[in-house]
């Protein structure tokens, strides 16, 4: 019977089917006094990580949000600030009830600060309207007939960009609504839904009042829309808010407004005129000529309260 000649020990060091290296044994083969046990220790201990979690950790690296700390808002106009804070939070959804004027507010904000936005389903935002209010038509992606694929096209969008607009058709379906408030949550994007009924939404702006300025007993030309918001919704907007806007102004921009019947701040008096003016909003107002020559305390000497006046429209 023939012999079988034994097998050589592998060496400290040498290369294993398993780890890539033999470990250490009973005497401290892969360890030794010299100090190459611990580079040894350290090549086993590299080589025991398997391939596979180094390639999830670099898919987790190119997949992960790329936001910032301080970047976790997008930001807003500072007329909005009063209603939502200083930004939208990101992966949070808000609904718009009652104006696309403050959709577009919204989105405004967003792209002065170099935000991409999009908009889907609403074929009749008006381009000219948004450029105005201050959207950056070469950052605004727009889908306005998406059919009955809008939320698989709303949920591309949130993947992509920092703020998407959407209107659902009338009966949409809850689920599709809780998928796409997630997706907007997982993809760290703000999902704003331009109409009510929304099931659940972070935050609630509803328009609830609203008047043109610039008519005169039925004639002249509108030049601005003064409007009344109410912010409601969950966590820190669970207590309603309440803000007057321009939205526009007379200037075509957004900026806080006074309620109506508000108190002018100041009065300046002319030869026949007085001018009442406020942060907003000028009116002049005839006086009949008056001898007095007592000081009046808001008038000045010379001038006394009205008798007869009238309201005229601003030259």
């Amino acid at each position: 019977m023939a012999a079988v000649a034994p097998q050589p020990r592998a060496a400290a060091g040498a290369e294993h089917p398993a780890v890539g290296r033999e470990p250490g044994t009973q005497g401290g083969a892969a360890t030794r006094r010299n100090g190459a046990g611990s580079r040894n220790g350290a090549a086993l201990q590299n080589s025991a990580v398997p391939r596979d979690s180094v390639a999830l950790r670099e898919l987790a690296r190119r997949t992960g949000p790329v936001a910032l700390a301080q970047e976790r808002v997008v930001p807003v106009l500072p007329a909005l600030q009063p209603l939502v804070g200083p930004g939208l939070r990101r992966g949070a959804t808000l609904a718009v009830v009652g104006s696309t004027s403050l959709v577009l507010a919204l989105l405004a904000g967003a792209s002065l600060a170099g935000s991409w936005v999009g908009v889907v389903g609403l074929p009749t935002l008006g381009l000219v309207a948004a450029a105005e209010m201050g959207v950056a038509l070469d950052r605004l992606a727009l889908v306005p007939h998406p059919g009955r694929e809008w939320p698989t096209v709303t949920a591309a969008l949130v993947d992509a960009l920092d703020i998407v607009v959407v209107r659902p058709p009338p009966h949409a379906r809850s689920g599709d609504a809780r998928r796409l408030a997630a997706r907007a949550r997982e993809r760290g994007a703000v999902l704003v839904i331009a109409a009510g009924g929304w099931p659940g939404p972070d935050i609630q702006l509803t328009v609830t009042a609203g008047e043109w300025a610039g008519l005169d007993s039925g004639a002249g030309h509108l030049r601005a829309r003064r409007v009344a918001v109410q912010a409601t919704g969950r966590r820190d907007a669970a207590r309603p808010r309440h803000a007057w806007l321009w939205l526009p102004g007379p200037d075509g921009t957004v900026t806080t407004a006074l309620p109506p019947g508000a108190a002018a701040s100041r009065l300046v008096c002319s030869n026949q005129h007085i001018v009442a003016t406020t942060a907003q909003e000028t009116t002049h107002v005839a006086v009949a000529p008056t001898r007095s020559t007592a000081a009046h305390p808001v008038l000045g000497r010379g001038s006394s309260p009205p008798a007869r006046a009238r309201a005229r429209a601003p030259a």
